[in-house]
């Protein structure tokens, strides 16, 4: 009897801040909304193994694409969060406004 692969995923974190508190972080894997994040939640999100580009979303505005690796059966931790310094200096910029980076 052959076993299936083991399912892979990504966990997407994002720490309770008083910036955004009440909107929600959109997630994009590969071009394609897959879910959303909620001011101290995370989101699981099952993908295929390897190479995927995510990107979090809120309004016109987000974070820089992240180049991602997930091997087969595993789970990659992404912790989604503003990035510092201040929102109004952030805001009018496509990639600037929010940062992905990966959790150990």
């Amino acid at each position: 009897m052959v076993e299936p692969p083991c399912a892979s995923a990504i966990t997407f974190t994002r720490p309770r801040t008083y910036r955004d508190f009440v909107r929600t972080y959109f997630i994009e894997i590969d071009g394609e909304e897959v879910c959303g994040v909620k001011s101290g939640r995370s989101v699981t999100v099952p993908v295929t193994p390897g190479e995927h580009s995510v990107r979090a979303r809120i309004s016109w505005t987000g974070s820089a694409p992240l180049r991602v690796v997930v091997a087969e059966g595993d789970e990659l931790r992404v912790r989604v969060e503003p990035m510092p310094g201040s929102p109004l200096q952030q805001i009018g910029t496509r990639d600037g406004y929010l940062r992905l980076s990966i959790d150990d």
